[in-house]
This record gives structure tokens, sequence and C-alpha cells, in this order.
């Protein structure tokens, strides 16, 4: 799964990954983005792409308790669930990103692993979004997941499901599901500070590797 993730550049460079102009939303770098944290995500309608910020957590229409939002969707099987289907159609996003954590056990301790591409440049995830339920004019999103691919597999068996440029025109534009597979380009990884585990740790300190610890490839 993705609990956390990045997007520690501006605006303008985190676009850089969607094949068309629109209009940025503003944005404050963020080196630990949680769940209920607004993050900027692109839509595709009306053949243009537009930004906003969106709520990290998707609340369905159908949802009985909205307080336990959607954080994550493995992407294998929301095609089949009838609760989640309808999102398919209007309602795909992506979310801007620069890299992401997952939490793996080193011995008998979990440490959490900070994962991104060479030069640190942006990506995507492949998301859905909903309309907010108290705020109408926001809208909520979730993160899809696949299987790790294999600079992630050995720390987590779960991935989001990540997209560069040419992935993001095919699944915004297209609806191509065959994007939503592990990500073919290799990932570098190194172990960062725990203090990611708070969400109030928000400084350039989450992502630099921990005392004693390089990158890795």
């Amino acid at each position: 799964m993705c609990g956390r993730y990045t997007a520690t550049t501006n605006i303008e460079e985190l676009s850089e990954v969607i094949p068309g102009k629109f209009q940025y939303p503003l944005f404050t770098p963020s080196y630990n983005i949680a769940p209920s944290q607004k993050a900027p995500i692109v839509t595709f309608t009306d053949d243009e792409y537009h930004g906003e910020l969106a709520k990290w957590g998707l609340v369905p229409h159908w949802m009985k308790n909205p307080k336990k939002p959607f954080i994550n969707a493995r992407s294998e099987s929301i095609f089949e669930k009838p609760s989640f289907k309808y999102l398919y159609a209007k309602n795909r996003c992506v979310v801007l990103a620069d890299g992401f954590y997952e939490w793996s056990m080193f011995g008998n301790t979990k440490r959490p692993v900070y994962f991104y591409l060479e030069n640190h440049k942006p990506f995507a995830f492949a998301g859905y979004w909903e309309r907010d339920r108290e705020e109408k004019d926001l809208r909520t999103f979730v993160i899809m997941t696949t299987e790790a691919a294999e600079d992630v597999s050995n720390f987590h068996h779960r991935m989001p499901v990540m997209l560069n440029k040419q992935g993001v025109e095919a699944w915004l534009r297209g609806g191509r599901k065959e994007v939503l597979r592990p990500f073919a380009e290799p990932i570098k990884h190194h172990i960062v500070s725990r203090i990611v585990n708070s969400p109030a740790n928000n400084t350039p300190d989450c992502v630099l590797p921990a005392d004693g610890e390089g990158a890795g490839a």
C-alpha cells in the first residue's frame, strides 16, 4: 500500500509529467504527505487538463462511515466491484508526486524506506476522485496500487501505480487499464529517519538517508 508520499519541488516542476498545459493549483512542496491532507491532482475533462488541490482519502457516496475513507485501492479488483466501477468512466485522476515511503522490517525493527526515480524526476500516481460530502467544491482521491516492481519487492509486496508522461496520457485521456501495472523504469531507494512516522514532521530531513545508510539502486 501507499501511506505517505512526497511532492518536494514546485508545482511547475511536478507538472512536467503532464502532457499538456493547465492552470496550476497553489501548492507548498511537501516531504511527508499523509491521508486527510490536501495535495495536487490532475483530471481531464472537456479535452483539457485541470489541476487542483484535493483531499487524500476517497469517500464513496455509498459509504456509511465517512470517517474511514479509502486511501488505496487495488487496481486488480477495482473494476470487478460494483461499488467502485462507476468511478472508472468519469472520475479518473492522477496525483502529482516525486517519491513515496514504505515501511519494511530490518531485523526486529520496522524502518521507513524512501523510493524515488533517478534525479528525483516527477511522476504521477493513478487514482480516482469523488466529491467531498461536506465541501462540495472539494474532491477526495484514492491512489491505485499494484504488485511491487522488482526494485520495491524486497521491502513490500505492493506499491502505488506510478505513471510517466505517456502513462498519464493513457490513463487520463483513454482510461487504458494496461498502465495499472508495476513501474518499468528503475526505482531508487534508501532508508530514512523515523521522523517520517509522524505527519507533523514535514521538512527536507524526512527524505535524507538515515545515519549510516546510503542510497540504493
